[in-house]
């Protein structure tokens, strides 16, 4: 029995090594943040009447497929370089998704949250229910040939006053 403890030990060391370029800190951080979102996730169901297996098992299959886009990261590192950019990247973008999870798992079960966590998952989640303070969107003008590119931002402060602007020299005005 020992020997095949020493075997899968060797086998998961190997593996770790290839996919993640060897163990670091923020493959242990995201690890951390995996389970206590997972865990987070079965209490707050649980609580809620809605915990399902089905459920569990994707959730499941999904926090393996974070682990699976952080290795393709460090694939694409070991192409372009030694360091560990992309690998950290996926990472932190990951561990950050993962946070705001268990925040959100976390008011579920009744923790308070503050406004101003709450407001940005809602945000992030585009469930602030129309209210365009919280918000804070850039719309984009769709392009077309004779239209002058840029941000309208007017929706924030209600209406530009254009002649102002332009006298200002912040933009010029055609025709």
């Amino acid at each position: 029995m020992e020997t095949v403890g020493k075997w899968i030990l060797a086998v998961g060391s190997a593996a770790a090594s290839y996919f993640f370029g060897g163990w670091s800190g923020v493959l242990g951080a995201l690890l951390v943040f995996v389970i206590l979102d997972y865990l987070t996730g079965i209490a707050a169901a649980g609580m809620s009447g809605t915990l399902k297996s089905n459920t569990g098992l994707f959730d499941i299959a999904r926090k393996g497929l974070i682990f699976a886009m952080v290795a393709v990261g460090h694939l694409v590192d070991g192409i372009l370089g030694d360091g560990h950019m992309f690998r950290d990247a996926i990472a932190f973008f990951y561990i950050a998704n993962e946070l705001l999870s268990i925040t959100e798992n976390a008011g579920k079960m009744g923790l308070s949250v503050p406004d101003v966590i709450q407001r940005a998952i809602d945000v992030l989640k585009g469930k602030s229910g129309g209210n365009d303070k919280d918000k804070e969107l850039v719309r984009m003008q769709a392009r077309k040939q004779g239209n002058a590119q840029g941000i309208d931002v007017s929706h924030h402060n209600g209406s530009i006053d254009f002649k102002r602007v332009a006298a200002d020299g912040g933009i010029s005005l055609r025709g």
